[in-house]
């Protein structure tokens, strides 16, 4: 397929799917966010806004200056894109958190097996000083950052993370199966999922205790198996792997799913690092990264078109149709039993092959007329 005709493809999906779905109000403002940092990395809001407007500079930085402090757009692009992922009760959810200096990224990514998690739903928060030493010559700003969000969304880390799975269920109407890593081990969001009956797989550190057999146990000390613990006050279970050779750490995963085998869950987690790639795409890719970006208010819209950009180029048709390939034909075999190979060292990211082909088809008219 050529460079022109999927950038059609992808305007359809953009403008018809999801701009449509949104009141007409803000429609304009939609195209404008799609254009100012979904099509293109990004250098800083207001350049990215010149490079998107067909007026001057003043009105380009005003159309932004709009599209990052509308009150309600990150819940309506959210909600539009709902319709268009079949999000349902028994799909996996990555959850993770990404920091971005004194701001931080609260990220829930659908599992699609393809190395990259789909997002479903970006949130934004100040960064906390958690792990960082207080002679750090950033502690104190940060501190006192992290402090003011709170005061502002009146919720600290933890309970902002219930509050983002209260939004995620109304957003898509369901409970999805939730995927965590250690930082999420919390006595409110483990107690808030069990009374919801919400199934969830949550890795521990190996320092934590858990009651078994009647006592009070470092999980350090179970053997390889699984267990039926009490938690906070919670009745769970909890499956010890083995000893892995990197880390010679074993995981120690805590959920509330009995029925699911021991394999699958392992499975589950394994993929709990696809949200991991989705935020190095964000970051390098995207250039989120080293951004200007200074309010967690205006980082909350840009997610939601960056989401956008993830999202096009995760798309099931356009994964077989971007995936860039070596064709191997075997001798004297006809050519519907070639097979693709392709080498492990030479794949790209498949949101590096979307940007470079929509960056090539937009720039194609203007380079072919410096051709000799």
């Amino acid at each position: 397929m050529s460079s022109q005709s999927i950038v059609t493809q992808n305007r359809k999906f953009l403008l018809n799917s999801i701009g449509n779905q949104l009141p007409k109000k803000i429609q304009g403002l939609f195209c404008f966010g799609v254009r100012a940092f979904s099509l293109q990395p990004l250098v800083s809001c207001n350049s990215n806004a010149r490079m998107s407007h067909l007026g001057n500079r003043v009105a380009a930085e005003q159309q932004m200056y709009r599209l990052l402090h509308h009150p309600k757009l990150f819940l309506l692009v959210w909600r539009a894109i709902a319709k268009q992922l079949a999000l349902t009760s028994k799909s996996l959810v990555n959850v993770d958190y990404s920091n971005l200096g004194s701001l931080a990224i609260l990220g829930f990514g659908l599992q699609t097996k393809h190395g990259r998690a789909l997002p479903v739903l970006m949130r934004s928060l100040a960064s906390n000083t958690q792990g960082q030493k207080k002679t750090h010559p950033k502690y104190h700003k940060l501190k006192k950052s992290y402090l003011q969000w709170k005061k502002q969304v009146q919720a600290d880390q933890f309970s902002f993370v219930i509050k983002s799975l209260r939004l995620l269920a109304y957003v898509y109407n369901c409970q999805p199966r939730l995927v965590f890593d250690r930082g999420f081990v919390h006595k409110g969001i483990v107690q808030f999922l069990c009374r919801r009956q919400w199934l969830f797989y949550l890795r521990m550190r190996s320092d934590y205790y858990v009651e078994y057999a009647g006592q009070y146990q470092l999980i350090n000390q179970l053997k390889p198996g699984e267990y039926k613990i009490y938690w906070e006050g919670e009745l769970l279970r909890l499956i010890v792997g083995k000893p892995k050779k990197r880390t010679k750490e074993p995981w120690y995963i805590l959920t509330n799913d009995n029925n699911t085998a021991v394999k699958k869950i392992w499975s589950y987690y394994y993929h709990r690092f696809e949200i991991e790639e989705s935020f190095r795409d964000l970051k390098s890719l995207l250039k989120l990264k080293g951004s200007r970006v200074r309010t967690w208010e205006s980082l909350r819209v840009i997610l939601c078109f960056m989401s956008l950009a993830l999202i096009c180029a995760l798309r099931e048709t356009m994964i077989n149709k971007l995936t860039q390939t070596t064709v191997q034909k075997t001798q004297g075999a006809p050519p519907s039993t070639t097979k693709p190979v392709v080498h492990s060292k030479k794949t790209l990211s498949l949101v590096r092959i979307w940007q470079e082909t929509i960056q090539r088809a937009l720039r194609h008219s203007v380079l072919t007329d410096w051709s000799l």
